[in-house]
């Protein structure tokens, strides 16, 4: 008796939040089970999907057939599905599209393309052309071929025009057959090499827990649910606790999860970590190869690695004895996912937590003001926690800059204070580190005769100046022009460069201390995946004097202790377009002023701005979070402003910008009639951004009463879909956007 047909729900990776179902074929009938990955096709092409679903009962309609079960590669568990379909209800995302930001990158394509001779024409058809008849001729004796293995069997290459004449002509067939992801070592590095040793645990595990820390052990021993805010102590403070309490951990057989918000920061507690832990640890980033980050994958999963410490994605580990959630710095803007589906590691975090019942310890100096303000309404537990070796606290200078520009024409890069605090730490053979939020020589250029400022003819971001050979560069699309002689619009000649970089501080501090060391540190010099460690070292060495460049060298610090950190411009940084400028403005400032190495944070830190009597810039100046709090919360009430109201950021995109425009007017038509009272929407309006590579960007801001505004949002974006104004416009749903502009 044949095996009764069965049938599977299969979310795909792409822009679709729409289930697909597909006949299982006898041959794959054995190897499907929920959360395993398959190639499916989908209209004319071939796609990854996820099994989420297997219904006894076929939909009415005629079923295509999955093509093939990529075994080899990672799968979801049924936690992993459920804790996707939640993640994906409440970011208004594609389920399989939440799906394949979980698990780690697979090769670049499922499958390729192959032909074969039709057995329609048998024989050698008298009117191919020479170039077909060897294709021909090589499919005769070997079939079915790829492109590139017809290519390399006639000598040629461009067959495209070839292929697709014999298909059309019956001659030629082609098919798509997967490619399988090669089975990998379940061991990797030296960390994992060879068996796990037996594992130093510490004389008393726990030992060096401070008090307010036992509700987070008692959670673990349990185990139960509770969400911990811990607050107040520094970052390497922190982490001896972290290794406490994963010593706890593995004393009673169960592991860990820490996410870190940057790559550099797994770098960096690695070779600590590693020595204590070794062979029970493994590390998840998106500096690693793919192959790389497979293999620590199924470590994790096979129950190797016990200790998980990894980024933002790390959130959807499959460990399978989790014991605990750590979240390091939870304030970081990092961990949310702002390309495609718009998860934020916190909430991924707490679900997770929830969902295996054990607990979660978010920490943070400077707490996020949703955390915190749940913290204070009893959501989270909070516990405060007193730096156990606080030395000596930073010195936070503030320079007014409206008294430089009163001392002459133009304000200096670098005002009076900062050269003399710089000259201090040079005599003293200490090194100094200067940061300006912008990369590049000069940020924009401006005709002093029309006011005609230089543009991206693709983007609505004005060029950047930059030396060395690169020319005017957009920072968003990556185009690159020659700087002009003549003003483009009015052919004038006086042509103003505005807003110092990165690369113009590093000049100008060569010509104002030629005896000085001094390097820089961008995105520029050092990409993202090859780092700047040998900088640092040398840095840390005491090769440099004078370290030059953006926020990326923060965390890095610890490599050489500076004695002075300035900040060029607060000002940039506090007056962007975005209600959250505030915040992260004062984080920044705070890390700065509490980085350390040890218990000696820097001796001084330097801001140089225009409103030196901003309330973020004093409670900076005080190291006082509170005082910012209060300040701050009572202005987010006020504008019914996150955590008060929950706010969602609906951006639509066109080729033309009466296109994105009319559908986003359209948007705006269905949210307001699917809009509760309570629900408020501003907009449609171009986006700050309204022009990138090309295409033109309206956005609809929507905001709602927490838990509220996700279900008429969802059913007015449904509504969309189906309409006529959908066809022919990108469109991007972020809920609790992290940034506006």
């Amino acid at each position: 008796m044949a095996d009764p047909e069965r049938y599977v729900e299969v979310a795909v990776g792409a822009a679709t939040d729409k289930l697909f179902s597909y006949k299982v074929p006898p041959s794959l009938q054995d190897e499907i089970s929920l959360g395993k990955c398959v190639l499916v096709p989908l209209g004319r092409r071939f796609v990854i999907g996820y099994i989420v679903g297997m219904p006894g009962e076929p939909p009415a309609i005629p079923l295509k057939e999955i093509q093939a079960v990529l075994g080899e590669g990672p799968s979801l568990d049924a936690h992993l599905l459920k804790l996707t379909r939640k993640i994906a209800d409440d970011c208004l995302a594609p389920w399989g599209a939440v799906i394949k930001s979980a698990l780690p990158p697979r090769s670049k394509t499922a499958g390729r393309w192959v032909f074969h001779l039709t057995r329609i024409v048998p024989d050698l058809p008298p009117s191919l052309l020479p170039l077909e008849k060897r294709i021909w001729e090589a499919l005769q004796a070997s079939s079915p071929l790829s492109v590139g293995q017809l290519q390399r069997r006639v000598g040629a290459e461009g067959l495209g025009a070839s292929l697709e004449g014999m298909q059309r002509k019956g001659w030629l067939a082609r098919e798509m057959v997967p490619v399988k992801a090669r089975r990998l070592p379940s061991r990797v590095d030296s960390l994992s090499s060879s068996a796990p040793e037996a594992l130093p645990l510490f004389p008393s595990p726990g030992r060096e827990l401070p008090p307010p820390l036992a509700p987070v052990r008692e959670a673990m021993e349990k185990p139960t649910h509770a969400t911990f805010l811990l607050f107040g102590p520094h970052r390497e403070q922190r982490r001896r606790w972290y290794l406490e309490l994963f010593q706890l951990l593995l004393q009673g057989g169960r592991g860990g999860l820490l996410l870190v918000p940057e790559i550099g920061l797994t770098a960096s507690f690695r070779e600590e970590v590693d020595a204590l832990l070794r062979g029970r640890v493994a590390f998840l980033h998106s500096g690693l190869s793919r192959a790389e980050r497979e293999r620590q994958w199924r470590r994790i999963r096979e129950g190797e690695a016990l200790i998980a410490i990894g980024t933002r994605s790390a959130a959807f580990t499959p460990h399978p004895r989790l014991g605990l959630i750590l979240l390091d710095d939870e304030q970081d803007p990092s961990y949310k996912q702002e390309e495609g589906p718009g998860y934020h590691a916190r909430e991924v975090a707490l679900a997770r937590a929830q969902m295996l019942n054990i607990p979660l310890l978010l920490a943070s100096a400077t707490p996020s003001l949703e955390s915190f303000y749940k913290a204070q309404r009893g959501e989270y537990r909070l516990l405060s926690v007193p730096d156990s070796a606080p030395g000596e606290l930073s010195r936070v200078s503030l320079v007014d800059m409206r008294e430089e520009a009163r001392e002459g024409n133009r304000p200096p890069l670098l005002s009076s204070a900062l050269q003399a605090a710089i000259g201090q730490r040079l005599a003293a053979s200490e090194k100094s580190v200067l940061l300006i939020n912008r990369r590049g020589y000069f940020a924009h250029l401006l005709c002093r005769e029309c006011g005609f400022r230089l543009q991206c003819p693709r983007c609505s971001v004005p060029f950047v100046l930059h030396r060395g050979g690169r020319g005017l560069v957009c920072h968003q699309c990556g185009r690159e022009e020659s700087p002009p002689d003549r003003c483009p619009n009015c052919r004038g000649v006086i042509i103003l460069y505005l807003g110092p970089g990165t690369q113009q501080v590093e000049e100008e501090v060569k010509r104002l201390f030629p005896g000085a060391r001094v390097a820089r540190m961008d995105s520029d010099v050092f990409p993202l995946r090859t780092g700047p460690q040998a900088l640092l070292q040398r840095f840390g060495r005491g090769d440099l004097d004078i370290l030059v460049g953006t926020q990326m060298i923060l965390r890095a610090l610890p490599f050489g202790q500076p004695s002075l950190v300035a900040l060029l411009s607060a000002d940039n940084l506090l007056n962007l377009p975005d209600f959250r400028a505030g915040e992260r403005l004062f984080s920044l400032l705070m890390e700065m002023a509490q980085n350390r190495k040890g218990s000696h944070p820097y001796s001084e830190l330097l801001i140089q701005t225009y409103y030196p009597g901003h309330y973020v810039l004093q409670a900076v100046q005080a190291q006082d979070y509170l005082l910012f709090y209060g300040r701050e919360i009572a202005s987010r009430e006020v504008l019914c402003l996150p955590p008060f109201f929950q706010l969602a950021q609906v951006e639509i995109s066109a080729t033309r910008e009466d296109g994105a425009k009319r559908a986003a007017m359209a948007l705006a038509s269905l949210l307001q009639a699917q809009a509760p009272p309570s629900q408020l929407l501003d907009g449609p309006a171009p986006s700050p951004l309204y022009r990138r590579k090309g295409r033109f960007y309206w956005r609809l801001l929507v905001k709602g009463e927490q838990g509220r505004l996700v279900d008429p949002l969802g059913k007015a974006l449904d509504q969309f879909q189906d309409s006529a104004a959908r066809a022919g416009v990108g469109l991007r749903v972020d809920v609790d956007p992290i940034r506006l502009y």
